[in-house]
């Protein structure tokens, strides 16, 4: 009897082991579905956006961050998968997107496609949210990620305001970087940016803020 509940015993310990060890195994990339497809982002340091196309094969892609599938990965990853993701990233850019709430996707999706903008970002968190609605704020119909590091490397946070259309000033910049809450709702980015303009002196020329 000692025996077998020995080996009982083991045999517990073998399949807690066994279960233990396929949790810690799980996969640390995000994954979620959205309308029918599938996404997935890769873990740092290759964050790359994927997802399944009608065939059903994975396939890399520009995030929009106001697409369905963000919407829908604001609800269904939690707080334990972002800690499982993050655990993987730089300290400075995890500790930047844990400061979102269900916002964080976007929020990475700025700093994967522009990591070069994390100093600005530190500084206005609240610019996250013009940059990820930049497609709507420009009228474009795609992203234009590219554009957006051209435009940081050549005229550096300045240029990058005037071209969401917001005051590339000091008053509109430290206004700006006073906003405390960086979420912001995509259907309130133009009533914000008149927000912003709002502010006595955000009309100043570029060259007397500069």
């Amino acid at each position: 009897m000692k025996t077998r509940a020995k080996s009982v015993t083991k045999s517990a310990s073998v399949r807690s082991a066994k279960l233990k060890s396929s949790a810690n195994d799980r996969s640390p990339e995000l994954s979620w579905s959205s309308l029918g497809r599938s996404y997935r982002v890769g873990v740092w340091p290759e964050p790359v956006f994927m997802r399944t196309n009608r065939e059903g094969v994975w396939e890399t892609y520009s995030p929009d961050p106001e697409g369905d599938e963000f919407g829908a990965a604001a609800v269904l990853l939690g707080a334990k998968d972002w800690a499982n993701y993050l655990g993987f990233a730089p300290p400075e850019a995890a500790a930047f997107v844990a400061g979102f709430g269900t916002r964080k996707l976007e929020a990475w999706a700025v700093l994967t496609q522009c990591p070069e903008l994390l100093p600005v970002l530190e500084q206005a968190p609240a610019l996250a949210a013009f940059l990820a609605g930049h497609v709507s704020l420009l009228g474009a119909d795609e992203p234009r990620w590219a554009e957006m590091r051209v435009v940081h490397e050549r005229g550096g946070h300045w240029a990058l305001l005037d071209w969401l259309g917001l005051p590339a000033t000091r008053k509109g910049w430290e206004s700006l970087c006073g906003w405390t809450a960086p979420e912001i709702a995509r259907k309130d980015l133009l009533q914000c940016r008149a927000r912003l303009w709002a502010v006595p002196g955000a009309r100043l020329s570029h060259a007397l803020a500069a």
